[in-house]
């Protein structure tokens, strides 16, 4: 994941502006973590589910860290992004930073209440 994370997020290390397009993919990218999370957690493949796959042969997710993994990979980019913002100074790529960082943080907070473990 880390190449992968090196490949769609380099501007993070480099400093250049996001385009539109890479914003976009930044976004996919997020998104079908929080997917694959979510089908760790119920137990779900829906992409094999959509192409018919037998369910004897979908991957077994549940009771896997899978999830876990997915979750504090999202919170170590989050930081990542974090760090980054105040050095940004392409007005659209510090504000794609910050609503990703944000959405992030929202999602994972509505799945695991740090507050109540006293993990923050």
């Amino acid at each position: 994941m880390n190449d992968l994370q090196t490949s769609i997020w380099s501007e993070l290390k480099t400093g250049k502006s996001v385009d539109n397009f890479r914003r976009g993919v930044q976004k996919n990218y997020v998104a079908n973590l929080f997917a694959t999370m979510k089908e760790a957690e119920e137990g779900t493949n829906i992409m094999g589910i959509l192409f018919g796959v037998p369910e004897e042969n979908l991957p077994i997710t549940t009771n896997s860290d899978l999830g876990s993994y997915v979750g504090f990979y999202l919170q170590n980019l989050r930081q990542d992004i974090l760090k980054a913002i105040p050095s940004v100074t392409d007005k659209d790529t510090k504000e794609h930073y910050k609503y990703i960082a944000n959405q992030i943080k929202s999602r994972l907070d509505s799945r695991f209440d740090y507050s109540a473990k006293g993990l923050q």
